[in-house]
């Protein structure tokens, strides 16, 4: 069963565990505390509010609020320095709070926090994506399932590399505290969104913003569940990219989930293309139907490689008209790379159904120069999460 077959009105049980009334009391109550309460800083936690281990391992341990710890680490920390920033994280937890923590690991499995920590939970998804919709839910829910067991638990964040998997959990699991948490839970919202402002910073990746936002919306019913699939006819992208001679060599990728499902050809963009456009539904009546996360990338075909040229992440439950777009800084890799025009965009165009009329394409479509089969084009993107050896050497934690 999942979220996009689900009823509006049993959205909220389905991925909170409440009934609605619930959510309705508990969002009344702790929207007074909040209008209510000022905001002083320190005073919100009698915990410190960051413990720094050793410089050798470059491990930041910070409370995010009374009961939710983060450990983090660079991703230039080799593996001895990642292991005894291990054994002195774990030193310290025990000590302070015993065996009444639970690590969740953000990211890939590692030995050494098995080893160390006597309860870890693996919740990590690939790198350098934004995670599906229904896993920020789940994490979410076994974070408070956790904490609800016992008064006296701790909940533990670890994450390696970039801090956008720890700001992407804190902020929904604060979204999800104002709806399902108690109204005494309000002081800890101060807590979490004072931790991302110090400690994580604005997330990096534009996919991680729009599944924030949409599982906020989705929760506070500003976002209507869409439970029909979306048919995909064309791809619209304004504006030329400029990765070789001023133009690019571009074909697109899509995911369902972490299903291929469809490759483009190679179209040839030269310099001064005002846009192009890739006609995904081809010959066929219909469009191809998507439903669920979905992944859409874009790379130049180099000469003797690849080159991603943006990436962007959806779900189709929240998408509710049949056109879709995507601005440069709301698009991966392309919001912080020179080469993608500064007004450039992308537009998705759906039909109404598996047999409505397609959306008219951007004028002058591209024409792929090349259909052919190729290696390089028709290779995937990695979207499992592999187990670390952190016995070895060194690590480069991408």
């Amino acid at each position: 069963m999942t979220a996009y077959c689900v009823r509006r009105d049993l959205f909220y049980t389905y991925w909170t565990g409440h009934s609605h009334d619930e959510l309705a009391k508990n969002g009344t109550e702790m929207n007074k505390m909040l209008a209510s309460t000022s905001y002083n800083g320190e005073a919100l936690t009698s915990q410190p509010r960051s413990s720094r281990g050793s410089s050798s391992s470059g491990m930041d341990l910070s409370y995010v609020t009374e009961r939710i710890i983060s450990v983090w680490f660079p991703s230039s920390t080799n593996s001895h320095s990642y292991r005894q920033g291990q054994r002195q994280a774990a030193h310290m937890l025990t000590s302070k709070h015993g065996d009444n923590y639970m690590v969740f690991n953000l990211t890939e499995p590692k030995r050494a926090l098995r080893n160390e920590h006597k309860h870890v939970k693996e919740v990590g998804w690939a790198q350098n994506l934004a995670p599906p919709l229904e896993k920020l839910c789940s994490v979410c829910k076994e974070i408070d399932s956790w904490l609800s067991g016992d008064q006296h638990r701790i909940a533990v964040l670890h994450a390696r590399g970039n801090k956008d998997k720890l700001g992407v959990i804190v902020a929904a699991y604060m979204h999800y505290s104002s709806i399902c948490g108690s109204a005494e839970q309000a002081l800890d919202r101060f807590s979490m969104r004072r931790f991302l402002d110090d400690n994580v910073g604005p997330l990096a990746l534009p996919s991680n913003k729009r599944y924030v936002d949409y599982f906020a919306g989705l929760l506070s019913h500003n976002i209507k569940i869409n439970a029909a699939p979306l048919y995909l006819t064309h791809v619209t992208v304004l504006g030329a990219p400029c990765f070789q001679r001023g133009g690019c060599k571009a074909f697109l990728k899509l995911y369902e989930g972490q299903t291929p499902v469809y490759t483009s050809g190679v179209y040839n963009v030269s310099s001064g293309v005002s846009q192009f456009t890739v006609n995904v539904a081809g010959e066929r009546r219909r469009g191809l139907q998507l439903r669920g996360d979905i992944l859409i990338k874009c790379y130049h075909r180099g000469d003797v490689g690849r080159e991603t040229v943006f990436a962007c992440q959806f779900h189709t439950c929240a998408v509710a008209d049949y056109t879709l777009s995507f601005t440069r800084q709301e698009l991966d890799v392309a919001c912080n790379d020179p080469r993608f025009p500064v007004d450039g965009a992308v537009e998705l165009h759906f039909s109404p159904g598996p047999e409505g009329r397609h959306p008219a394409p951007a004028p002058t479509p591209a024409v792929p120069f090349t259909l052919a089969d190729d290696p390089i084009t028709r290779a995937d993107s990695p979207f499992f999460v592999e187990e670390f050896d952190d016995e070895g050497d060194s690590d480069s934690g991408n």
